[in-house]
């Protein structure tokens, strides 16, 4: 995956054919309307598209859907930039949902994110090494990945091809968070989904020249709200530019969603769609 993190300044389509549309979201826009207003990623992409505003709440399970989304698959956090995948049909978009819950939706990330040893309130325990390390050895490597690029490096090729896995609870102040809960363990307080949310580390290499992050390409198949945030700040990595989790304030946040991989029941075989190259992003 590109390191690039520069974007078109607007939304644009990426992906087109006779059933799903990728668009992309800059980061600082909703991607579904809110009760107060504002713009969001649905209500311009609806303004052009008219027939994809259709009504979708008996899809989407009591009090989660809304008719403003139309045929929006998934969302992606106010803060993050990147793919967004829309159905065309009502029809299409229960195929999507049930694929998603079989597991045959990939969603691709790429994240810029700062080693640290800040523990998280709210978690469970409250740092937790990727599954299948030991606590000690993983927050030792985080020590030497937060002082030297060879610290990063060794950290990278630790953290690669690792998995993450937790429950999640709202925690904070107006839930504008939530808690990471190993599994096994249950919330103190409000309970979070009845299910685990797991997500793994595709690939992880330190930031190019004097840069201090440690770049991460990672992978989910089903998301919860702030799923990525959450869990990497968890392990020690929160992202660049989320202050919410205990990073350092930067320009944006440094959290992309590059690419989406289908592999649907009834086509001729999978399909891949993401982001152009950095040179198309700048027109």
């Amino acid at each position: 995956m590109s390191e690039s993190f520069e974007g078109w300044p607007e939304p644009r389509i990426v992906y087109e054919d006779e059933e799903l549309l990728g668009v992309y979201k800059p980061c600082l826009l909703h991607s579904s309307p809110l009760e107060g207003g504002g713009p969001d990623l649905c209500s311009w992409l609806f303004s052009q598209r008219p027939s994809l505003a259709f009504d979708s709440t008996r899809l989407r399970g009591p009090g989660a859907g809304r008719k403003a989304e139309g045929g929006l698959f998934h969302r992606l956090d106010y803060e993050t930039s990147g793919l967004v995948l829309f159905a065309k049909s009502e029809a299409i978009l229960q195929v999507l949902l049930a694929a998603q819950e079989k597991l045959q939706i990939a969603k691709d990330y790429q994240a810029i994110c700062l080693p640290s040893q800040d523990p998280q309130p709210g978690a469970r325990p409250e740092r937790s090494p990727p599954l299948g390390l030991e606590a000690e050895a993983w927050f030792r490597a985080i020590d030497f990945g937060m002082m030297t690029r060879p610290g990063r490096e060794a950290l990278g090729a630790l953290a690669s091809g690792k998995s993450i896995e937790c429950h999640f609870r709202n925690y904070g102040p107006g839930a504008a968070r939530v808690a990471c809960l190993a599994p096994g363990l249950e919330s103190p307080g409000k309970k979070g989904p009845d299910r685990s949310y797991s997500s793994t580390i595709l690939g992880a290499r330190p930031e190019a020249g004097e840069g201090r992050g440690l770049i991460l390409d990672l992978r989910i198949h089903r998301g919860f709200r702030h799923q990525l945030r959450a869990q990497l700040a968890w392990l020690g990595l929160p992202i660049r530019g989320d202050a919410l989790y205990g990073s350092e304030a930067s320009s944006r946040l440094f959290l992309e969603a590059r690419a989406i991989s289908l592999d649907l029941d009834g086509r001729p075989g999978p399909l891949a769609i993401s982001l152009g190259p950095r040179a198309e992003r700048r027109n």
